[in-house]
């Protein structure tokens, strides 16, 4: 009886080869992908450790910017404590939201405290300047300086700096002048028009008179100066004389009028006179360097002085509106940008300027130990010292170790934690920007691809229109081709002859080195023979063959279609002619 228990063996054999080829060529392809992202993040972690050593960099010039033109307005200003702190942060608050830099507003406020104004009052002007420069198109530190010179010069208060701005920047849309003329013209005039009395105002509508006639800058200062010199010089009983009438100078106080009231005068006096008579008249007070602005002013007209000035005297808010303006555009985006960016740069040095200080602070002492220790120990000497340094750097690190381990690893920890609490802002805000995107190009992805269409179709019907002129030019194209090639044969035959002896020359020479290369040869056309799949190279080839006499049949037919009706169009148009 046989038992009932034992196994049962089966046997599968076969051929594995090609699933072993597989695998293996799995794992090489793994391996291949493995080793090509470890090179995408080799790529990835240098280009990152770039952009922070850039960032760095970037930050330490900036940074050390502003710190040195903060330094320089302490120094002027005296400021210290809250007050230099005031003066730092409003620096810093126009360069994070103008298109002026915070080093470029710490500059300005420099001129202010050479001007002898405080903290607040430099604070507090600091916006209306910026405003101006823009307005004019002037530096900032330019404007600045000639706001706190001839606010100063006209006996004005700091606080009057945002009218101040105004009025130059209404005189500058106004006028044919700038705003920085006319500071060339304040230069030569200012001191003397405010010592007779005369305002900004008045002074400003008389420059731009003559300014519209072409008299600018500090020749206009110098002839409006000269204007109010010769009219204090004339006066007798505090009038002058114009012709037969009595023109005041002064009022019943003894204080000189405005200007352009006397002037208004002056031109009712000469009123009705000839070109010669008001020339003699006026030149009994006026001399050559006054006379000729007088004219230009009384060519423009007093009464256009004065309304003018009216206009200047109610300018508020132009320089900000002009400012606006010329900053909606993308250059003035772009200022804006590289500001922010500063003040980004800024707040990075910030964080690491006191190490950064004391390690350049720790440099230079060892520089000066190492100087010291080589003028009173030679070589020799300055190697021992050179010794002690490396000694005491190496104790400092290891000190410093614990603490630089613990401030590393809370930056990487704040970093992770910005990440962290940062990307669900950046996505919340940017993905539905990114769906609008997509929608709006699903919506007109169907415009741009027929316009893509067009332009296909368009460049085939050009290139199918112009078929009638290439095939008129082409048989002129082969017959000239065909002299060049017959003009030059002899040249061409003696230098193929020349060049066939080289090739056969080189060829007998390298014929030992062909001889033993010819094997390597051989099997080098063998395999890469052996790497085409020859039957499917040869269908598609034979398919490409068929397909392409199928479409060069269909074209012949088609042509002979429309020349068998072009000929039988003929023959009517004849039989036609006969009858």
């Amino acid at each position: 009886m046989a038992s009932e228990s034992g196994s049962v063996i089966i046997k599968i054999t076969g051929d594995d080869t090609d699933f072993k080829e597989k695998v293996n060529g799995l794992g090489k392809t793994v391996q291949s992908g493995v080793g090509k992202l470890g090179n995408v993040a080799k790529t990835a972690a240098v280009a990152v450790g770039g952009a922070m050593v850039a960032m760095g960099g970037y930050a330490i010039k900036v940074g050390s910017d502003f710190e040195s033109a903060m330094s320089n307005v302490a120094a002027i200003s005296g400021a210290t404590g809250d007050d230099l702190q005031m003066l730092e942060d409003t620096a810093r608050e126009m360069g994070a939201t103008t298109q002026f830099s915070a080093t470029e507003a710490a500059n300005a406020l420099s001129y202010m405290a050479l001007a002898g104004w405080d903290a607040n009052q430099s604070a507090s002007a600091l916006p209306s300047v910026l405003n101006l420069a823009v307005a004019s198109g002037m530096d900032l530190a330019a404007a600045s300086d000639m706001v706190t010179d001839y606010m100063s010069a006209f006996g004005m208060s700091c606080e009057q700096s945002g009218y101040f701005a105004d009025m130059l920047a209404y005189a500058q849309g106004n006028a044919n002048t700038t705003a920085e003329l006319l500071g060339e013209s304040y230069k030569n005039c200012a001191a003397n028009m405010a010592a007779a009395g005369q305002d900004v105002e008045t002074t400003t509508s008389l420059l731009a008179m003559m300014a519209n006639q072409g008299l600018k800058g500090s020749e206009a200062g110098t002839a409006l100066a000269a204007v109010m010199r010769d009219l204090t010089a004339k006066m007798s009983d505090g009038a002058i004389k114009i012709g037969d009438t009595s023109v005041a100078v002064q009022d019943a106080n003894g204080n000189y009028r405005d200007l352009t009231d006397i002037l208004q005068d002056v031109e009712s006096a000469t009123n009705g006179m000839g070109d010669a008579e008001k020339a003699a008249a006026l030149s009994s007070t006026f001399t050559a360097d006054s006379i000729k602005g007088l004219n230009l002013i009384l060519n423009a007209g007093v009464s256009n002085a004065a309304d003018f000035e009216n206009q200047l005297r109610n300018s508020g808010g132009t320089a900000e509106n002009m400012a606006n303006v010329m900053n909606d555009n993308l250059a003035g985006a772009m200022k804006s940008l590289q500001s922010r960016a500063e003040a980004f740069g800024i707040a990075i040095y910030e964080s690491f300027s006191v190490q950064l200080k004391d390690a350049v602070n720790t440099a230079a002492d060892a520089l000066g130990s190492l100087t010291d220790a080589f003028e009173t120990g030679g070589i020799e000497g300055a190697f021992n010292q050179l010794g002690i340094l490396a000694q005491q750097g190496i104790q400092t690190i290891i000190a410093q170790a614990p603490a630089m381990t613990q401030a590393a690893a809370q930056m990487i920890n704040n970093f992770a934690s910005g990440l962290a609490e940062g990307i669900p802002n950046v996505l919340a805000q940017a993905l539905p920007l990114i769906l609008q995107f997509t929608e709006s190009l699903r919506e007109n992805a169907g415009t741009l691809i027929d316009a893509g269409l067009n332009l296909i179709l368009q460049l085939a019907q050009g290139i199918a229109n112009s078929l009638p002129t290439l095939i008129e030019y082409i048989p002129q194209i082969v017959t000239n081709i065909a002299g060049i090639i017959n003009d030059n044969a002899p040249t061409i035959l003696a230098t193929g002859v020349q060049v066939i002896t080289t090739l056969a020359l080189g060829l007998i020479q390298a014929l030992p080195v062909l001889i033993a290369s010819l094997p390597n040869i051989i099997l080098a056309i063998v395999n890469v023979f052996s790497a085409f799949n020859w039957i499917s190279l040869g269908q598609l080839i034979v398919n490409g063959i068929k397909n392409g006499v199928a479409l060069l049949g269909t074209a012949l037919k088609s042509a002979g279609t429309a020349a068998a009706n072009a000929f039988k169009a003929i023959s009517f148009n004849c039989s036609m002619r006969q009858w």
